[in-house]
């Protein structure tokens, strides 16, 4: 439950901001950071702009997904779902710890009653899966197809045994129990009663958010979608590449897109400042790019990107009405 998202979190905030000056102290040693600022103006404004239009195209595909665990649901609209999709992403941003997310279980929860526990499997635990197939799916069609460089064969290899064995995971728990009430959960009988109960809410929670895949169709309906998006994001890549004048090969593309998301997804410090620079340099070198090049893509690339999704998320909330102030309020109605 969220009750005041700013509330605490001033601490939070010098942590992730003292982390960030290092790394990025880090990151300025190890470049010509004049020479790679420079770079960055060289950006062809055309491409910049495909690349903007792709990025928010592939998150509206990415809030479909969303909407796809829970349409089922009576009154759930897609387009409201894509919106707070954007905002969240909006959030993510410009709050630290991907406070976003949890606005992602909260607001349909106070406007469609759907249960906080299972927005949360979905949001957090099914994403995350279907994430790692998609993933793993790119990197091995890459070992089958292309020569990697050796410093990421071996990690590749790790990543694809790893997003395999965590989608196959939660597909197994979504199909381990029939339960269609918290009650019904019989796996904890040995514990004690006041326990209990509350393991099995939190047990139906889980399983309730993975629903969406205890049928096969929807499941590969899903997993389609989530390819879609996530193919359209290497697309978004692809032409930030060449906005720097930089011709990337399909599997150079989708290693970078796969680097830069991964960092990301670990909330290390305010707008993903730092961590993103250093592995999007390291991908690019590792491709064949001089250090000055690759750390200014880095960048610019960054710049974009956060630009753009706080573009998108200041546009869905104008269409929704939601000041920012008002998403971290627990009142809104």
């Amino acid at each position: 439950m969220i009750k005041d998202l700013f509330k605490n979190q001033y601490s939070r905030w010098v942590m992730q901001l003292i982390f960030a000056i290092g790394l990025i102290l880090i990151f300025a040693s190890r470049i010509n950071l004049k020479d790679s600022l420079a770079y960055v103006a060289t950006i062809n404004i055309g491409w910049a702009l495909t690349a903007s239009f792709l990025f928010v195209v592939s998150k509206i595909v990415h809030g479909f997904r969303w909407w796809m665990f829970v349409r089922q649901r009576e009154l759930v609209k897609a387009g409201y779902l894509i919106g707070v999709f954007l905002i969240s992403n909006t959030a993510n941003a410009l709050l630290p710890l991907r406070a976003g997310d949890l606005l992602r279980v909260e607001l349909p929860s106070r406007r469609f009653g759907i249960p906080r526990g299972s927005l949360a499997s979905g949001v957090f635990i099914l994403e995350s899966a279907l994430d790692a197939l998609v993933f793993s799916i790119f990197l091995l069609a890459i070992l089958l197809t292309s020569g990697l460089p050796s410093e990421i064969r071996s990690l590749s290899v790790g990543i694809v045994l790893l997003g395999l064995t965590v989608f196959i995971g939660v597909l197994i728990l979504s199909r381990t129990s029939q339960a269609t009430k918290a009650e019904d959960i019989q796996t904890i009988n040995w514990l004690p009663k006041n326990i209990q109960n509350r393991l099995r809410t939190v047990q139906y929670s889980i399983l309730d958010g993975l629903r969406p895949l205890k049928n096969n169709k929807n499941t590969g309906l899903i997993v389609l979608v989530a390819l879609l998006a996530w193919a359209i994001e290497a697309l978004v890549y692809w032409c930030i590449a060449h906005a720097f004048g930089i011709s990337l090969s399909i599997s150079e593309t989708l290693i970078l897109m796969i680097a830069a998301n991964l960092i990301v997804s670990i909330p290390l410090t305010p707008w993903d400042i730092g961590p993103y620079e250093i592995a999007v340099t390291a991908v690019f070198v590792v491709i064949g790019l001089e250090k000055t090049e690759a750390a200014g893509l880095a960048i610019g690339s960054h710049l974009l990107i956060q630009a753009t999704v706080l573009l998108a998320g200041a546009v869905a909330m104008t269409m929704f009405n939601i000041p920012f102030r008002g998403l971290v309020k627990r009142n809104e109605n």
